[in-house]
């Protein structure tokens, strides 16, 4: 670049250093006056311990103290009911500025798992499909049934498909059988006869008989 092509560019590049002086300048004085001064004009303030309080009161509590409370996350817990505080960052009695964030994490309860179905499934089977499922036999209740065979599921205390806690209990009713059912009596050893008398009277019929030695 020749002196004369220097001397024209001359008034554009002195025009752009003043730019970027003056840019300077101003950023420095927010830098080290303004915000200086809003920093120092904020009290210190001990942050208090809301862990295991309900979601509200910790909220009220942080902002009476002059802190802003922020839901970092929600998780399930097996120890904190659903809109507990977990924990919190910073940690209680840290001393920080007012306006500062205190994040917080907070309980969505147990996880919920689907209840099966049990009905007409064997008392054993219902076990293990409970137990698939991080869930247990409650109360066992048994009924008769005309409609259910003996040890079948024909209640339970918690529909299928509906969305219980993990660990929940679920009761349930086994059949006993129809109630019209009657015993059938014991004839080993009785004479023939005395066999066959029992049997009538018991409301039953006498049967094949078969002879052998």
């Amino acid at each position: 670049m020749e002196f004369s092509d220097l001397k024209k560019y001359t008034p554009y590049l002195l025009v752009t250093f003043i730019f970027i002086l003056s840019t300077y300048l101003i950023v420095l004085v927010i830098d080290n006056f303004v915000m200086n001064s809003l920093v120092h004009d904020r009290e210190i303030v001990q942050v208090p311990s809301v862990s295991n309080k309900q979601l509200d009161d910790a909220k009220q509590l942080l902002l009476s103290k002059g802190l802003q409370p922020k839901i970092k996350f929600e998780q399930y817990s097996e120890n904190y009911p659903k809109g507990m505080v977990i924990s919190q960052n910073p940690a209680p009695n840290i001393e920080v500025k007012q306006s500062r964030p205190v994040y917080l994490v907070v309980s969505k309860g147990k996880e919920k798992v689907p209840v099966p179905s049990l009905i007409g499934k064997s008392l054993r089977d219902a076990r293990f499909e409970l137990l698939k499922r991080n869930l247990v036999v409650g109360e066992v209740f048994y009924q008769n049934s005309d409609y259910y065979g003996k040890d079948t599921v024909f209640a339970q205390s918690k529909a299928g498909g509906s969305m219980v806690p993990y660990g929940d209990a679920v009761s349930i009713t086994v059949s006993n059988g129809s109630s019209a059912m009657i015993p059938i009596p014991v004839l080993i050893g009785q004479r023939l006869e005395e066999a066959e008398a029992i049997i009538i009277e018991s409301g039953f019929l006498l049967g094949t008989i078969t002879y052998q030695p």
